[in-house]
């Protein structure tokens, strides 16, 4: 539900459906919609009119709905830190509400303030019901984070993870195990053991030995690998800020579902036991296993948050972060 601040636009709609659709393509995770999905989703906009020192958004809670704005002028604020000031055309909390964020944001009318709203219900409905919106905010989110990850390469490198993995053996890793390969791993932790089952059998069991080149910054993305043994060195042109993966990470999929060239050469360090999957299989299952896509996406957004409050932190200001885009 949208927030009791929010009433309906007094003087009527403001936009046609033409006008509508143009708007939403503002909202980079819907950039790429073709017409039929943007109507789609156009259809769940809503026009709202939030008075001065009315609120959108509140702090401490979930996003209940992103906003583009059409008239007027929004304060944000996220962790009692001032963001900056929201104007005509910018999008307010997009990828925390995709990324079910419990911290939330504030933003508070600064003058009469007009938006077009899309709550999260209406939004899960869509993705669930139109394979083609939950596939555009995939590619959309994850391509987002590579462009982040790129300009900032010492946020690449993974989060550790445990030295032994689960259900491992060193001959050829059966079925089971690749499902407790896999579960072992967000975002794959909640999610049902016959979808988890389906993307196992989708993966190939590779191994590549000692100082094979992977891929070379600028080769089509095609491939994802879950390490299971072994390490890869993984650096960006001009050797910035190399990082490492190794066993338990995955490696190359945000290229893969962004779409996108690789940004950086990847060569083994450690000989290389791994499962590999294809984007045509991984997006079959996610297509069958609606929940588990939902879940990833969701994954895939708290990342793209975490990376840049990081980011922020660091550079002492808050950029375009946190969902106050323009």
């Amino acid at each position: 539900m949208l927030d009791e601040a929010f009433v309906q636009a007094p003087r009527g709609p403001r936009l046609g459906p033409v006008e509508r659709l143009l708007f939403l393509r503002r909202i980079p995770e819907f950039g790429s919609l073709r017409v039929a999905d943007l109507a789609f989703l156009g259809e769940n906009l809503r026009e709202h009119f939030t008075p001065r020192g009315g609120v959108l958004l509140r702090a401490g809670e979930r996003v209940a709905a992103m906003h583009v704005l059409l008239e007027g002028r929004v304060r944000v604020r996220r962790h009692g830190r001032e963001l900056g000031i929201a104007e005509r055309g910018a999008v307010l909390g997009s990828a925390l509400l995709l990324a079910r964020d419990e911290d939330g944001l504030e933003a508070v009318a600064e003058d009469d303030t007009a938006t077009l709203a899309l709550d999260r219900e209406s939004l899960l409905d869509a993705l669930e019901e139109r394979f083609g919106i939950f596939r555009s905010a995939l590619r959309g989110v994850a391509r987002e984070l590579v462009e982040l990850l790129a300009e900032h390469p010492a946020e690449a490198a993974p989060e550790a993870v445990p030295a032994t993995l689960p259900g491992f053996t060193d001959g050829e890793i059966d079925l089971a195990e690749r499902i407790l390969l896999l579960r072992s791993r967000p975002p794959f932790q909640a999610c049902s053991i016959d979808a988890i089952a389906e993307l196992a059998q989708s993966t190939e069991e590779v191994r590549f030995p000692d100082g094979h080149a992977l891929w070379r910054a600028g080769d089509r993305a095609v491939q994802t690998l879950f390490l299971v043994r072994g390490a890869v060195r993984c650096a960006p042109p001009g050797c910035r800020a190399p990082f490492r993966v190794g066993a338990g990470q995955s490696l190359g999929a945000l290229e893969v579902l962004a779409d996108v060239p690789r940004w950086y050469d990847a060569v083994v360090e450690e000989p290389v036991l791994a499962l590999q999957g294809e984007l045509e299989h991984v997006l079959d299952v996610l297509e069958d296993n609606v929940d588990m896509g939902v879940e990833f996406l969701s994954f895939l957004a708290r990342s793209s948050v975490r990376v840049r409050e990081r980011i922020a932190e660091r550079a002492g200001s808050l950029p375009e972060l946190l969902d106050c885009r323009t």
